[in-house]
């Protein structure tokens, strides 16, 4: 996956391949929508793909950070997290050197190498027109909407965040400059909200 601008994005994927992989993607599907984010979930061949597409690129570590804490709140276990079974979310890197490429996922639509074929969207027809006119009409998600995530956690005066040491939330968290560790031991990490001279 090539990051544009070097640490944005055009689009989300939350890849999930196990048995319950499923259940999980349905799960988030549906609590996008109750945030007003238009998704389009994706078969393949041990599970699925939830996209999310973008109106113009937004910072991947941004997008990123909006899945993971929506799969903490499910309860959807996120890779890092120690667990067999669990979602990767792409793009997986805050940036890319110039000239390099992030991890590989099969874009929507494409070929699959192993199976030999294509995977479908649900919620169209299953011809590749009908799947083209499906996802174009899908809304986009803006900068502005993303921003509202960070906005909530404001509006709830959300000032502490307490994780599993080796979440991928927690790795995430680790990577803002607004929160930071104050205490952790091996089961768990407590952050607070830094406070910022306005």
């Amino acid at each position: 996956m090539r990051l544009r601008f070097k640490h944005r994005c055009k689009w989300v994927a939350i890849d999930a391949d196990y048995a319950s992989a499923m259940d999980d993607l349905i799960k988030l599907q549906y609590q996008l929508t109750e945030d007003r984010v238009e998704s389009a979930l994706e078969m393949s061949k041990r599970g699925g793909h939830l996209w999310i597409f973008l109106a113009v690129p937004l910072l991947a570590r941004k997008c990123r950070i909006y899945i993971y804490d929506l799969a903490q709140k499910l309860g959807v276990p996120v890779k890092g997290s120690g667990l067999a079974e669990r979602i990767e979310v792409f793009p997986k890197h805050d940036e890319i050197q110039e000239g390099a490429f992030g991890n590989a996922i099969r874009g929507p639509l494409g070929i699959h190498h192993g199976a030999k074929r294509r995977f479908w969207f649900y919620g169209a027809d299953y011809t590749l027109e009908a799947q083209i006119e499906f996802l174009t009409g899908l809304r986009k998600l803006t900068e502005e909407e993303l921003g509202d995530w960070s906005r909530i956690l404001d509006r709830y005066q959300v000032n502490a965040a307490l994780l599993p040491a080796d979440s991928a939330l927690a790795s995430v968290m680790r990577e803002r400059d607004d929160w930071k560790p104050v205490y952790q031991d091996g089961v768990a990490v407590l952050f607070t909200k830094v406070e910022t001279e306005k």
